[in-house]
Protein backbone atom coordinates (compact mmCIF):
# COMPACT_ATOMS: atom_id res chain seq x y z
CA UNK A 1 0.00 0.00 0.00
CA UNK A 2 3.24 2.36 0.63
CA UNK A 3 4.20 1.78 -2.51
CA UNK A 4 0.88 2.83 -4.47
CA UNK A 5 1.19 6.13 -2.14
CA UNK A 6 4.65 6.91 -3.14
CA UNK A 7 4.21 5.90 -7.14
CA UNK A 8 0.19 7.36 -7.57
CA UNK A 9 1.62 11.30 -6.64
CA UNK A 10 4.49 10.51 -9.09
CA UNK A 11 2.75 9.01 -11.54
CA UNK A 12 0.42 12.03 -11.74
CA UNK A 13 3.32 14.67 -11.15
CA UNK A 14 4.78 13.37 -14.66
CA UNK A 15 1.84 13.60 -16.15
CA UNK A 16 0.79 16.41 -15.59
CA UNK A 17 4.72 17.76 -16.47
CA UNK A 18 4.55 16.26 -19.61
CA UNK A 19 1.10 17.29 -20.89
CA UNK A 20 2.12 21.36 -20.15
CA UNK A 21 5.63 20.73 -21.45
CA UNK A 22 4.13 21.00 -24.99
CA UNK A 23 5.88 23.33 -27.35
CA UNK A 24 3.72 26.37 -28.87
CA UNK A 25 3.48 26.91 -32.73
CA UNK A 26 7.31 28.49 -33.97
CA UNK A 27 7.87 30.13 -37.36
CA UNK A 28 11.56 28.65 -38.04
CA UNK A 29 12.24 29.66 -41.57
CA UNK A 30 11.02 31.68 -44.96
CA UNK A 31 12.35 29.55 -48.01
CA UNK A 32 16.55 29.96 -47.04
CA UNK A 33 15.84 32.67 -44.21
CA UNK A 34 16.44 31.49 -40.87
CA UNK A 35 13.76 33.23 -38.62
CA UNK A 36 14.62 31.26 -35.29
CA UNK A 37 11.27 31.65 -33.92
CA UNK A 38 11.88 35.84 -34.10
CA UNK A 39 8.70 37.56 -33.93
CA UNK A 40 9.00 40.43 -36.28
CA UNK A 41 5.76 42.59 -37.74
CA UNK A 42 7.73 42.06 -40.94
CA UNK A 43 9.46 39.99 -42.99
CA UNK A 44 11.33 40.99 -46.14
CA UNK A 45 12.57 37.42 -48.98
CA UNK A 46 13.98 38.01 -51.95
CA UNK A 47 12.30 34.95 -53.86
CA UNK A 48 8.91 35.12 -54.67
CA UNK A 49 7.99 31.21 -53.63
CA UNK A 50 9.42 30.36 -50.06
CA UNK A 51 8.58 27.51 -48.20
CA UNK A 52 7.58 28.59 -44.58
CA UNK A 53 8.13 26.31 -42.05
CA UNK A 54 8.27 25.56 -38.25
CA UNK A 55 7.07 23.62 -35.29
CA UNK A 56 3.63 22.73 -33.46
CA UNK A 57 2.41 20.03 -31.19
CA UNK A 58 2.42 16.53 -32.68
CA UNK A 59 -0.54 15.72 -34.57
CA UNK A 60 -1.47 19.86 -34.64
CA UNK A 61 -3.05 21.11 -38.80
CA UNK A 62 -1.13 23.85 -39.11
CA UNK A 63 -2.98 26.40 -41.73
CA UNK A 64 -0.86 28.99 -43.44
CA UNK A 65 -2.14 31.82 -45.00
CA UNK A 66 -0.29 34.46 -47.49
CA UNK A 67 -2.43 36.80 -49.38
CA UNK A 68 -4.42 34.97 -50.91
CA UNK A 69 -2.89 31.77 -50.64
CA UNK A 70 -3.92 29.20 -47.96
CA UNK A 71 -3.10 25.58 -46.97
CA UNK A 72 -3.41 23.29 -44.07
CA UNK A 73 -0.65 21.33 -43.37
CA UNK A 74 -0.17 18.57 -40.54
CA UNK A 75 2.75 17.99 -38.49
CA UNK A 76 5.53 15.09 -38.77
CA UNK A 77 6.33 12.86 -36.45
CA UNK A 78 8.60 15.80 -34.83
CA UNK A 79 6.18 18.74 -34.68
CA UNK A 80 7.83 20.11 -37.68
CA UNK A 81 5.69 21.85 -40.54
CA UNK A 82 6.22 23.64 -43.76
CA UNK A 83 3.88 24.90 -46.69
CA UNK A 84 5.11 25.54 -49.87
CA UNK A 85 2.71 28.00 -52.01
CA UNK A 86 1.54 26.51 -55.30
CA UNK A 87 2.13 29.44 -57.31
CA UNK A 88 4.58 32.16 -57.01
CA UNK A 89 4.03 35.66 -56.03
CA UNK A 90 4.51 38.69 -57.51
CA UNK A 91 6.92 41.17 -55.58
CA UNK A 92 4.76 42.87 -52.80
CA UNK A 93 3.64 42.85 -49.44
CA UNK A 94 1.41 40.00 -48.14
CA UNK A 95 -0.36 39.52 -44.60
CA UNK A 96 0.67 36.38 -43.51
CA UNK A 97 -0.88 34.41 -41.09
CA UNK A 98 -0.01 31.04 -39.28
CA UNK A 99 -2.17 29.19 -36.74
CA UNK A 100 -2.49 26.06 -35.09
CA UNK A 101 -5.94 26.69 -33.61
CA UNK A 102 -4.43 27.63 -30.09
CA UNK A 103 -1.39 29.96 -31.17
CA UNK A 104 -1.59 32.60 -33.83
CA UNK A 105 1.44 34.02 -35.66
CA UNK A 106 0.85 37.19 -37.85
CA UNK A 107 3.21 39.52 -39.70
CA UNK A 108 3.85 41.26 -43.22
CA UNK A 109 5.70 39.18 -45.77
CA UNK A 110 7.71 41.09 -48.48
CA UNK A 111 8.74 38.88 -51.52
CA UNK A 112 10.87 39.99 -53.80
CA UNK A 113 13.08 42.48 -52.00
CA UNK A 114 15.68 42.55 -49.45
CA UNK A 115 16.11 44.53 -46.33
CA UNK A 116 16.10 48.28 -46.67
CA UNK A 117 19.11 49.33 -45.63
CA UNK A 118 17.60 51.82 -43.06
CA UNK A 119 15.69 49.01 -40.90
CA UNK A 120 16.93 47.99 -37.89
CA UNK A 121 15.51 45.10 -35.40
CA UNK A 122 12.00 45.59 -34.01
CA UNK A 123 11.92 46.18 -30.52
CA UNK A 124 8.85 45.53 -28.14
CA UNK A 125 6.64 44.91 -31.28
CA UNK A 126 5.54 42.28 -33.61
CA UNK A 127 4.50 38.82 -32.07
CA UNK A 128 5.11 38.10 -28.95
CA UNK A 129 7.67 35.12 -28.10
CA UNK A 130 5.28 31.96 -26.99
CA UNK A 131 5.74 29.43 -25.03
CA UNK A 132 7.92 29.62 -21.58
CA UNK A 133 8.75 27.05 -18.91
CA UNK A 134 7.16 29.04 -16.05
CA UNK A 135 3.65 27.52 -16.39
CA UNK A 136 5.03 24.07 -16.00
CA UNK A 137 6.78 24.94 -13.19
CA UNK A 138 4.25 26.67 -11.07
CA UNK A 139 1.52 23.83 -12.41
CA UNK A 140 4.05 20.86 -11.65
CA UNK A 141 4.95 22.26 -7.53
CA UNK A 142 0.41 22.96 -7.42
CA UNK A 143 0.09 19.43 -8.06
CA UNK A 144 3.11 18.17 -6.13
CA UNK A 145 1.70 20.25 -3.37
CA UNK A 146 -2.43 19.00 -3.96
CA UNK A 147 -0.81 15.31 -4.39
CA UNK A 148 1.28 15.82 -0.55
CA UNK A 149 -1.87 16.74 0.75
CA UNK A 150 -3.72 13.73 -0.43
CA UNK A 151 -0.96 11.08 0.16
CA UNK A 152 -0.75 12.78 3.81
CA UNK A 153 -4.58 12.46 4.56
CA UNK A 154 -4.60 8.91 3.07
CA UNK A 155 -1.36 8.25 5.43
CA UNK A 156 -3.61 9.46 8.65
CA UNK A 157 -6.41 7.82 7.09
CA UNK A 158 -4.81 4.13 7.17
CA UNK A 159 -2.86 4.37 10.52
CA UNK A 160 -6.53 5.47 12.22
CA UNK A 161 -8.24 2.39 10.80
Amino acid sequence: MKKLLISLPLTILLLCLFITGAHALTMDYIGGLDTSGQGYSIWWYTGLQPRIGGTADVGATVDVAVGDQSGLVPTDADGGWWWDPPTAFSAGDYATTITDGTDTISFTLTLGSSVPGATQAATGSGVPATGTWVPTVVLGLIAVGIMAMGAWRMVFILSRS
